[in-house]
């Protein structure tokens, strides 16, 4: 079992008769799913939001300055409020 996201392996047969009940569970972050084709190929099913996540973060690891700026930020565990951020990203309240 992966410890990041529970996986549930299921046949392509299955996941076409279950489509709206699989795409509905997934997208409320209740797992996700690995659908077999004839028991070759495979595919991943998966929340968008987590999937985009995952590129993130895979974007982020493959940089090493971005990487090691992560991890120097980590360690100094220096903390920001949300207005702290919202000020030095130069966010604006939405009205």
């Amino acid at each position: 079992m992966n410890p990041f996201i529970d996986i549930t392996t299921i046949t392509a047969s299955k996941a076409r008769a279950q489509l709206f009940e699989l795409l509905e569970n997934t997208s409320k972050g209740k797992g996700a799913y690995e659908i077999q084709l004839r028991g070759k190929g495979s595919a991943i099913l998966m929340d968008k939001e987590e999937f985009e996540g995952w590129l993130e973060t895979i974007d982020i690891m493959s940089d090493p300055k971005e990487y090691n700026e992560l991890k120097r930020a980590m360690k100094s565990k220096k903390r920001y409020s949300y207005e702290q951020v919202k000020k030095m990203l130069k966010w604006k309240d939405e009205a």
